[in-house]
């Protein structure tokens, strides 16, 4: 008799131990750490945005003046500048291909342009309102000018043998962007430039008008 109540007892002891070990337990051990298999995201996926601004999407600039480019149609210039320019007319063309207007706005920019092309072959700014495609402009320091040109542009060698030119930077397709730290001297070439002396003048135009 007492050989069957232990029996029992023994089947009843192991039928509540199985019950005991329900689905909702089997699952805890997924809070601990190193544990939530299934919810990491894959490595180099985890709070991936995707590509966009600041991604290394971003296209280089064209050189400009004022939002201006050599070639650009007089046109195109009108509708950012306007048309009150004080026109002079040149019939020999000098060092352009061409004969050309000396067009100056009094908001201190003036471009060359092409008599036949009808296009902008040079622009010259005297004012900070006309910034370069870089951010440059009349009135930032030599020392500016260094930091944002020198190290993406090689400077223009001299061709009467007097090595690179302060303030003139040669860029793509032969253009050349200069800066004249001394107008009242008539000259485009620099002497005695300091870190901080001033852009007074900013020319864009091309290496071959160039002496």
């Amino acid at each position: 008799m007492f050989k069957r109540f232990l029996i029992i007892l023994a089947s009843v002891l192991l039928l509540a131990g199985c019950a005991a070990k329900t689905p909702q337990d089997q699952n805890a051990d997924l809070d601990k750490p190193g544990q939530q298999a299934g919810m990491d995201l894959p490595v180099g996926d985890q709070g991936q945005t995707g590509s966009g601004v600041g991604q290394g999407n971003e296209t280089a600039q064209s050189a400009s003046l004022g939002n201006i480019h050599l070639g650009d149609p007089f046109s195109q210039a009108e509708k950012i500048l306007g048309k009150d320019y004080q026109e002079t007319f040149y019939d020999e063309p000098g060092h352009f291909p061409e004969a050309w207007y000396s067009r100056e706005y009094k908001q201190g920019i003036r471009l060359i342009v092409g008599k036949d092309s009808g296009k902008v072959l040079e622009i010259d700014a005297i004012a900070a309102d006309f910034a370069t495609n870089l951010g440059a402009k009349v009135g930032d320091t030599a020392e500016r000018i260094k930091d944002v040109y020198a190290d993406k542009y090689k400077p223009f060698e001299s061709r009467h043998g007097e090595g690179p030119l302060e303030g003139f930077y040669l860029l793509e397709d032969g253009q050349l962007m200069i800066f004249d730290y001394n107008r009242e001297d008539n000259q485009l070439v620099n002497t005695n430039v300091k870190p901080d002396s001033k852009v007074e003048m900013i020319r864009l135009t091309q290496s071959q008008y160039l002496d």
